[in-house]
C-alpha cells in the first residue's frame, strides 16, 4: 500500500508516544494522518544497532506482518517509512495483562487460539505469546496479536521443528488461559502447557519483570502440583483420596 507517512511528515505531524524505547527497543508512536497509525521507530537507538541488526529487525517484522494480511487479529495495512521505521493501523484495545478477568473466559481464549493457529497456517510462529503485553483486546473482546519481532518463518523448517515451535506458541495462549480461567482449560490443552512448563524449568532466562509476575508464578506452581498429584494417584491404582476421619474417632 501507499505509505501514509514519510520520515519528514513523521517529524511534523502531531503524535503521541505509546512506548519510549530503551537501548535496542523501538519507540512506538500513535499518529493521526488519514486515519490512526502506529509507527515503530528505532532511529533513537544507538547507531551500531540502528545500522545493523536494528534494520534487519525492522525489515523482518514488516515482512512477517505483510504476509499475515487478510488474517483477523493481526496488525493491518503495514507500510515502510525507511530502514528504521514501519507502521500499521492503530488497534483500539487494552493490553491483556491489564484486562478485567471477567472478559477473559473460555470464549475469548478460543478466539486467541484461533488467531495463533491462523498465524501458524501462514508459515509463521510468534514465539513471544507468553508476554501478555503482546495481546490486545478490543471493545468486542476480540484478540489482536502484536509485536512480531521475535517471530520466525517456518515453511522451510523440518516438520518436527515446526510443530515444536507451534506448540510453544500455543502454550503461551494456554498460560494466559490458566491464569484467567483455569477451571475451563481442558486436559488436551493442559498437556501442552504442562510440556512447556517442564521445559521452561531448565530455561535460564525469565524475560522482563512485570507487575503480577508473582501471581503468575503461583498459578504455574499450583498447576504443576495438581498434575503431579494426579500422576501419583494414577500410579497408585487410581483410588480416590480417603476421607478424613472424624476428630472424635479413636
Amino acid at each position: 500500500m501507499h505509505a501514509p507517512l514519510t520520515r519528514e511528515l513523521l517529524q511534523l505531524v502531531p503524535k503521541t508516544c505509546l512506548h519510549r524505547g530503551r537501548l535496542f527497543n523501538a519507540t512506538l508512536w500513535r499518529v493521526n494522518r488519514d486515519g490512526e497509525w502506529v509507527v515503530k521507530d528505532i532511529s533513537a537507538c544507538p547507531w551500531p544497532y540502528r545500522w545493523t541488526f536494528g534494520r534487519l529487525a525492522v525489515r523482518h517484522e514488516y515482512r512477517v506482518v505483510h504476509r499475515l494480511q487478510g488474517l483477523a487479529g493481526v496488525p493491518r495495512d503495514p507500510f515502510r517509512i525507511d530502514g528504521c521505521a514501519w507502521g500499521y493501523r492503530y488497534i483500539d484495545g487494552g493490553i491483556l495483562h491489564l484486562l478485567d478477568s471477567a472478559r477473559c473466559g473460555r470464549p475469548f481464549f478460543l478466539k486467541l487460539e484461533q488467531v495463533a493457529r491462523g498465524v501458524h497456517a501462514r508459515g509463521i510462529v510468534h514465539l513471544d505469546l507468553r508476554n501478555a503485553r503482546n495481546v490486545l483486546v478490543d471493545a468486542q473482546d476480540n484478540p489482536h496479536i502484536i509485536d512480531f519481532q521475535a517471530s520466525l518463518f517456518t515453511r522451510r523448517l523440518p516438520g518436527a521443528i515446526r510443530r515444536y515451535l507451534e506448540r510453544l506458541d500455543l502454550s503461551g495462549v494456554y498460560k494466559h488461559w490458566l491464569i484467567r480461567d483455569g477451571a475451563t482449560l481442558d486436559t488436551a490443552r493442559g498437556r501442552i502447557l504442562l510440556w512447556q512448563l517442564r521445559l521452561r524449568h531448565w530455561w535460564p532466562f525469565r524475560g522482563y519483570r512485570l507487575p503480577g509476575r508473582r501471581a503468575l508464578y503461583q498459578e504455574e506452581v499450583a498447576f504443576l502440583q495438581r498434575c503431579r498429584r494426579e500422576r501419583e494417584r494414577r500410579r497408585g491404582g487410581g483410588a480416590p483420596d480417603a476421607p478424613a476421619a472424624p476428630e472424635n474417632q479413636a
